[in-house]
């Protein structure tokens, strides 16, 4: 399996296909195993390659996460594009790998042609949902404990506790790329299913009001979908985003 190295730590990625490249983020608790099959779609249009963020998958543990884990992942982020040859990718971000996907276009825009953001938003009105989260994981299901076990392995209750310590910091300070979406020149599209709302009242409008933001902004909403589109109305899903990835 391929490995590089950035700023001192060994990172993991997965990879498949031939083209422009293709980023595919994982969201938080997640890895590039858990997207073996979107790899397995894209990799018949893009060169596409899933990333093991620091701490999670099959890349380097660390000791502690904090808020500066996100701009860290940005970066690792822009040294993959860099190591596997190429001058800029498109972008799918997964959830929290959707944070990660827009710092990296604020801060690296010549790296970046386009972003799928999926199913996050910048702030969380009612902290008390992400609090209420990050209990419910320490009491999973199988399903939970199966999906945690494939994309970490034996140690995936000590990776999922320290994604915990990130989760509780966008409870209280709101998300790092809040302030960001000036800096961002590229075509973004945001995207959720509105199933979410069940949990997240706002979040239509969230996302709404987040692609006023991006000049180049466009919002795809799906009544049937949940958390993550990718994932839950995967056919819609896959649909959208090539014809905004060939558009651009």
């Amino acid at each position: 399996m391929p490995y590089f190295y950035s700023n001192g730590h060994k990172l993991h990625y997965r990879e498949k296909g031939t083209g422009d490249l293709l980023l595919i983020l994982p969201g938080n608790t997640a890895s590039s195993a858990n997207h073996c099959d979107d790899i397995e779609y894209f990799s018949k249009y893009f060169h596409t390659v899933s990333l093991d963020f620091w701490g999670a998958g099959k890349s380097d543990r660390l000791r502690d996460w904090t808020r500066e884990w996100w701009s860290e992942a940005a970066e690792d982020t822009a040294n993959l594009i860099k190591h596997l040859g190429s001058e800029s990718a498109h972008i799918i971000g997964c959830s929290g790998g959707a944070a990660v996907a827009m710092l990296l276009a604020a801060k690296h825009p010549e790296k970046v042609r386009s972003v799928i953001a999926d199913s996050e938003l910048t702030d969380y009105e009612y902290d008390d949902m992400l609090r209420l989260a990050v209990e419910t994981r320490n009491i999973p299901d199988k399903a939970q404990i199966d999906f945690w076990k494939k994309a970490h392995g034996e140690d995936w209750f000590e990776v999922v506790q320290k994604d915990n310590d990130v989760m509780l910091d966008i409870a209280a300070n709101g998300h790092v790329f809040k302030d960001m979406f000036d800096d961002i020149s590229c075509p973004v599209l945001f995207c959720g299913g509105l199933r979410e709302e069940e949990y997240v009242p706002y979040f239509g409008d969230t996302l709404l009001d987040m692609c006023r933001q991006v000049e180049k902004a466009e919002l795809y909403l799906v009544n049937a979908g949940d958390h993550p589109l990718m994932w839950t109305a995967k056919d819609k899903f896959r649909s959208m985003a090539l014809a905004f990835l060939n558009r651009n």
